[in-house]
């Protein structure tokens, strides 16, 4: 038994390039910051050193740290596609990003669609103004314990957590670490972080000095 014709109709079909991916996006990322990451959170987070950036809109600033997080494809956003390149965001903006809303957005081009994106990472900000260190006593009796006092200014990202440490050494004994979580309000706040220096009775008398560090760790 043969087919009858019943009828015929004709419907279209749009055929599109693909899209980049949220990992397309991320790898690109990674592949950006590579080679000028200052630390890594993990493998798929970048910490790179934002001072001058920050310095446009804070002059007083001596460091500023920003880690782009890409360990979670769920929380990453995409804007777009555009034609051509968007205009990039003024400095005030993108801090403003990083320290309350706790965002990079980075200009990404795709290569399946040949377009562009604003692609949104999670991200977490500090920056640092100079800090002051003070010892509770200028002279001191062999035997005798001082306190060192190092208060940090510092500006976190709002809700966001990191781990200062100062790190004390003197001249006469090995370093002295003290570690103190920081809690983010987006804004300026300070850390005060008091240090016991030990001076026994083998220390010289005479002018000695103390050296003091700090050290942040965003993955804290």
């Amino acid at each position: 038994m043969a087919f009858v014709s019943v009828g015929e109709r004709v419907v279209s079909v749009s055929v599109v390039m693909p899209e980049c991916t949220k990992g397309d996006f991320r790898n690109g990322m990674l592949n950006t910051y590579k080679n000028v990451a200052v630390d890594w959170v993990n493998s798929y987070t970048p910490v790179v050193d934002v001072t001058q950036k920050t310095k446009n809109v804070y002059s007083d600033v001596i460091k500023a740290f920003l880690a782009i997080y890409g360990d979670n494809l769920n929380a990453i956003r995409t804007q777009g596609p555009y034609t051509s390149l968007p205009n990039p965001m003024p400095d005030s903006q993108i801090i403003y990003n990083w320290r309350v809303l706790g965002e990079e957005w980075e200009r990404q081009y795709c290569s399946k669609n040949r377009r562009y994106y604003w692609v949104i990472y999670p991200a977490k900000f500090i920056a640092f103004k100079d800090f002051i260190a003070s010892l509770s006593k200028a002279t001191a009796v062999q035997g005798e314990t001082i306190t060192l006092t190092v208060r940090v200014p510092y500006m976190l990202t709002k809700g966001k957590t990191a781990t200062l440490e100062v790190v004390a050494s003197p001249d006469w004994a090995p370093a002295i670490t003290k570690k103190q979580s920081l809690t983010g309000t987006g804004d300026w706040s300070q850390a005060t972080v008091n240090v016991p220096i030990s001076i026994p009775s083998t220390v010289s008398p005479g002018n000695h000095s103390i050296k003091v560090a700090i050290r942040i760790d965003l993955g804290g």
